[in-house]
């Protein structure tokens, strides 16, 4: 099992250049317990200090960031990600999901559940959880549904079977999770391929503008298990923040978690 997991794995190296917006293959894994404990996220962008990946099971294509640089997880909460799934086999920006979804200056068209709500509103509304192990869908309350520029506002506690779900937590490992799960009956599936798109708009700084990094630099990320297993890298093994020697005590709120995000992969599905 785990000797195909790393074949699957393979094609995935190819991808040291900048990722930019080109379409990029890449081979999903299934999704289960023991592939998300021994094969965390695969790729990594150094400049976002995020990682990500994909996996699959019967139903559900699941797309995956995570980070534990407190910046990034704030870019894509106040940001919020979209997710693209064309519609066509091709490179396309005319379907997507956004979570979190923050209402601007008008409603958005079609149905819309739940009410729409400001940023003020959604604040009022934060249960008490502790910071370390807090889900942030009981926070961020909206999701929008794109398609052809028709627009519908998604619960992201609905977990019913066949619809698109949303995950966004601190996990006790000190990693911050968001997952995208996407219904297979959703996707266009063309010779078992899918192309899925993901972008996080940049926080802008004072003055209203943006760090300005160039193209995204994406990377497989170094070692397969957690910190204190074999291989050395892995989420916790000091692949994220590339620490050396004596960097253990360095601020991650520092950190400049800024630069494109606008990754675009032609997934391979694991049957």
């Amino acid at each position: 099992m785990r000797k195909q997991l790393f074949l699957a794995a393979m094609p995935a190296l190819l991808l040291c250049s900048c990722s930019g917006s080109k379409v990029l293959p890449a081979e999903s894994l299934h999704m289960d317990a023991a592939t998300t404990r021994d094969y965390p996220s695969r790729f990594y962008d150094d400049h976002t200090r995020i990682r990500y990946d994909f996996r699959n099971d019967d139903q559900y294509l699941y797309v995956i960031l995570e980070t534990d640089n407190p910046t990034a997880r704030m870019r894509m909460l106040r940001e919020g990600v979209k997710i693209y799934f064309p519609p066509a086999g091709s490179k396309s920006e005319t379907r997507f999901v956004e979570y979190p979804f923050h209402t601007g200056g008008g409603p958005a068209a079609g149905p819309q559940k739940p009410k729409a709500s400001t940023r003020m509103d959604q604040q009022r509304e934060m249960p008490e959880q502790p910071a370390g192990d807090r889900d942030y869908t009981f926070f961020y309350k909206q999701a929008r549904f794109t398609n052809n520029g028709k627009t519908a506002l998604l619960d992201p506690a609905d977990n019913a079977p066949g619809t698109i779900h949303f995950k966004a937590a601190n996990e006790p490992d000190g990693f911050f999770r968001y997952i995208v799960s996407i219904p297979k009956s959703q996707l266009m599936i063309s010779k078992n391929r899918t192309i899925i798109g993901i972008r996080v708009p940049e926080m802008k700084r004072q003055g209203n503008t943006y760090p300005g990094h160039d193209e995204p630099s994406t990377r497989m990320s170094a070692g397969g298990r957690r910190g204190g297993h074999a291989g050395g890298g892995g989420m916790r093994g000091g692949g994220m923040h590339n620490r050396g020697a004596g960097a253990e005590g360095m601020n991650h709120n520092q950190e400049d978690a800024g630069g494109k995000i606008d990754w675009w992969y032609k997934i391979t599905w694991n049957s």
